[in-house]
């Protein structure tokens, strides 16, 4: 069972958001990151993860090719490859998480930007169409 919070503009019922509340993880948002920031019109979440990662993977990408450049023996320069890889690898999985973990609460901050309220308490269903349901046949 999955926890879901309605979500409403002025209270009009037939314009009805239900995404899943802030505490849980969210598997789709790891996944899919800055695509599913974009889905869901998280817009200045979107350019905060997207800057952070680009910026992050350059200046890995920097040092990297500075450390190559010092360096002569072919193993050290294959090293260091490898580190930069590993380095990148590990930049993407933190920005993962870390979309994974918070971007209910950034969903629910989108929402109320663009003019919806939370309507009635959270709703406790298997999937969002079921919740939807019930709530529609609550109000």
């Amino acid at each position: 069972m999955r926890i879901y919070q309605p979500f409403t503009i002025s209270n009009v019922k037939s314009v009805v958001e239900m995404p899943r509340i802030a505490h849980q993880f969210n598997w789709i948002g790891f996944w899919f990151g800055v695509w599913y920031l974009m889905f869901k019109r998280c817009w200045l979440h979107t350019a905060i993860v997207f800057t952070i990662g680009i910026i992050g993977v350059v200046f890995i990408e920097a040092a990297g090719m500075s450390a190559i450049e010092q360096s002569t023996d072919i193993v050290d320069i294959y090293n260091i490859h490898n580190g930069v890889n590993l380095l990148e690898i590990i930049l993407g999985l933190a920005l993962s998480m870390w979309v994974g973990f918070r971007s209910n609460r950034w969903i629910h901050r989108s929402l109320r930007s663009r003019g919806y309220v939370e309507d009635g308490e959270q709703i406790i269903a298997p999937d969002k169409g079921a919740a939807l349901a019930q709530y529609l046949s609550n109000s």
